[in-house]
């Protein structure tokens, strides 16, 4: 017997839509923010419940500065990687069926180990410290 899908609201989807907004408009953004925003701070982020978000997580706005350090010296391709990489691994139903291949963490590491170091450090933190704590 089949049983129709039902989508439950859940946290992790305000999780990706946290993600995608750091990734996306502030971290790709770097090199244009620089001027401004020599380092990363709770003033570029404009939606308030991610700003509050980071305030009581630390150890995501740490990596997020060191990561935000290292995409203001990328080249533009690097940084099309990176958004490539955002937008493409999230899109499960395409990698599970095989329309994207994901972006690896070697494939950053080949750009800057230290960026794939932070992102990995972020995504993990992200996780443990942040998902998990919000579902308890």
């Amino acid at each position: 017997m089949l049983i129709p899908f039902k989508l439950i609201r859940h946290r992790i989807r305000k999780m990706q839509s946290f993600v995608n907004y750091i990734f996306l408009e502030v971290i790709c953004k770097a090199p244009k923010l620089k001027e401004h925003y020599p380092d990363f701070t709770l003033d570029m982020v404009k939606v308030d419940f991610y700003k509050d978000f980071l305030k009581n997580h630390g150890n995501l706005l740490d990596t997020l500065s060191a990561i935000y350090q290292i995409v203001q010296g990328l080249p533009g391709q690097d940084i099309k990687t990176l958004r490539r990489a955002v937008l493409v691994n999230n899109q499960i139903r395409e990698l599970c069926i095989g329309i994207h291949q994901p972006v690896t963490y070697y494939e950053l590491s080949r750009i800057n180990k230290g960026l794939s170091d932070c992102i990995r450090k972020f995504c993990s933190n992200l996780y443990q410290n942040a998902t998990l704590k919000s579902t308890s």
